[in-house]
């Protein structure tokens, strides 16, 4: 029982170990002006709006901008593009 309550102490100490050690990295990258995660994707709002004005569907939108079909569809839900698209009719 006493083997098993020494190995948790450890385990944890090492974990809090890892965490401060990771944080530390995470705070010298964003000091360096490194910027994290994902990189943004230029996507053309005015222009989905337009070609979905036209009558083109989500996937003919996305193969031509070479976009997701997610991303595209997102766009027109958010209605990112809505005052685009009713600016056409």
């Amino acid at each position: 029982m006493y083997n098993c309550t020494v190995l948790g102490v450890v385990a944890e100490l090492e974990r809090s170990l890892i965490l401060e050690h990771v944080w530390a990295g995470l705070g010298n990258v964003r000091a360096n002006g490194k910027r994290l995660g994902r990189a943004e994707v230029a996507l053309d709002a005015e222009r989905i709006g337009h070609l979905r004005a036209q009558g083109r569907s989500t996937r003919e939108i996305a193969e031509e901008l070479g976009h997701s079909y997610s991303l595209v569809h997102k766009t027109l839900a958010n209605g990112e593009s809505r005052r685009v698209a009713n600016a056409a009719d």
